[in-house]
């Protein structure tokens, strides 16, 4: 399924455009010559301003219309383009929305590259996964402290400082994660029955599987990459339940017969590189993988990139495919293939019971 944040403002909230349209139009119309608007929309929306993190936004926007008028017995059809300023709140899934236009554009306006697309994923050519991790630790530990170049990041207090509860549980079918993004309820269903039981997750919750919990390192980088759906991608989340997606759980797995496939596999693999971005930092792990093959032959070997995948792993208290993946990302020669499966998923939840609170 294809969600688009214009497009869902757009069919929902038509009349109030048209009305904020019409409103400006009669305001900026000094001759008083007759005039109708056929029809309005937006034209596009400049969501950059999502990247500072806040519940309740103000976002530029360009809307267009088609005006009919009437000047000296002749009708003129003409198409307007208008800058305005819509409001709301994403937690209220834009239920307090407004709109109010702020001049005509008197020359069309340019596209230019944006921070999100359209289902409001963070996009993610080679530099926005660090600079979104970026963002995302500054969040917590604060820009001297980032900037240092950090070697050891601790999602969990990361979790704890931004109101994210961390649950490892025991979950019935495939999936290796649940992210609760919108209210507290989760519900889970026993593979052996069509009872559900409903569990309170307090707040914003995310539920790992206690395999993955038990391992250290898999349990930072799951709790990182629950923290990019929490921080980063919780905006395509409401897009989502604004839609009319189930608005209580996202799963954190991508299945061939799910309707969303596309979406959920984009949101998966960003969270897994973004997450990786976080929890080795760009500066720190050059400057580690470098150290660690300064100690190597003068002709780098198998065994070579092999010792400074490991190397760096346990240095950055993660696993290995993650180390694996971050050379990759940045450029290094020799380094193997990544498997196709994500390095924060892939076991199974095999009963329904919750369990303990990291948070």
């Amino acid at each position: 399924m294809e969600y688009a944040f214009t497009t869902c403002l757009e069919e929902r909230f038509h009349e109030e455009i048209r009305h904020a349209v019409t409103r400006f139009i009669r305001s900026d119309n000094i001759r008083e010559i007759p005039v109708r608007v056929i029809h309005a929309g937006i034209h596009w929306i400049d969501t950059d301003d999502l990247a500072q993190f806040e519940d309740h936004v103000n976002l530029h926007a360009v809307l267009s219309a088609d005006i009919l008028s009437n000047e000296d017995g002749r009708r003129y059809h003409r198409t307007a383009l208008l800058h305005a300023q819509l409001s709301g709140t994403f937690s209220r899934l834009f239920d307090d929305f407004s709109i109010v236009c702020t001049g005509m554009c008197r020359t069309l306006p340019q596209r230019r590259d944006r921070t999100f697309t359209e289902d409001l994923l963070f996009r993610n050519p080679e530099t926005a996964s660090d600079d979104a991790a970026v963002k995302l630790l500054e969040r917590v530990y604060g820009y001297l402290y980032v900037h240092r170049r950090p070697t050891r990041i601790d999602p969990v207090y990361m979790a704890r400082k931004l109101g994210l509860h961390l649950y490892a549980a025991h979950m019935p079918g495939t999936l290796p994660g649940e992210y609760s993004y919108l209210n507290s309820v989760g519900t889970f269903c026993s593979p052996r029955s069509e009872q559900c039981y409903r569990r309170e997750l307090h707040g914003r919750s995310a539920v790992i599987a206690p395999e993955i919990a038990e391992i250290p390192e898999r349990l930072r980088l799951a709790a990182m990459h629950m923290l990019v759906h929490d921080q980063i991608q919780r905006y395509a989340f409401c897009l989502r339940a604004m839609y009319g997606r189930d608005p209580h759980l996202f799963p954190c797995a991508a299945r061939q017969e799910d309707p969303e496939n596309g979406f959920t596999v984009r949101a998966e693999q960003q969270a897994d590189r973004i997450a990786a971005c976080a929890m080795m930092p760009k500066e720190a792990f050059m400057r580690k993988a470098e150290e660690l093959y300064s100690r190597c032959r003068a002709f780098r070997t198998a065994d070579d990139v092999r010792f400074v995948i490991r190397q760096s792993a346990a240095f950055f208290g993660v696993p290995a495919a993650a180390a694996r993946e971050r050379m990759l990302m940045l450029g290094f020669d020799g380094v193997p293939a990544m498997q196709a499966a994500p390095f924060c998923s892939g076991i199974p939840f095999q009963t329904s019971a919750l369990s303990r609170n990291f948070t």
